[in-house]
């Protein structure tokens, strides 16, 4: 599978199997150093720790809510591809940003390797 292709499968597992909270199923997307440097907080560094914070925002998520990436740029350079775009608000909820950084492993598989989000403010 070509690398844009590739990206693009390992974005829509995120989108389906957080919506449906399947944390599982996203943490088998990162690698096993993920770090997460979320909007307003200290570095998440760590699949327990990205995991908790995943838990969390399914737990504080507006009902009926359904979390989505738009990408609108990728940069690729050998083993590292760097995916930037937006994240739509809805249900009373703000929108934001995001950067995903992929990493191919040894075994040639694209995992996250690190996510950077922020909120643009509150809706509405």
């Amino acid at each position: 599978m070509e690398t844009p292709a590739a990206l693009a499968a390992i974005r829509a597992a995120y989108i389906r199997e957080f919506n449906v909270g399947n944390v599982d199923a996203v943490m088998g997307l990162h690698t096993a150093a993920t770090i997460h440097l979320p909007s307003g907080r200290p570095p998440i560094v760590g699949q327990t720790d990205v995991r908790d914070l995943m838990l969390e925002s399914l737990r504080s998520a507006p009902g009926g809510f359904r979390f989505h990436f738009e990408p609108v740029g990728l940069r690729l350079g050998g083993d590292l591809a760097v995916e930037w775009g937006v994240t739509p608000g809805a249900a009373g909820f703000p929108g934001g940003k995001y950067i995903m950084v992929y990493e191919r492993d040894r075994d040639g598989c694209w995992r996250i390797a690190w996510t950077m989000s922020n909120l643009d403010g509150p809706s509405g």
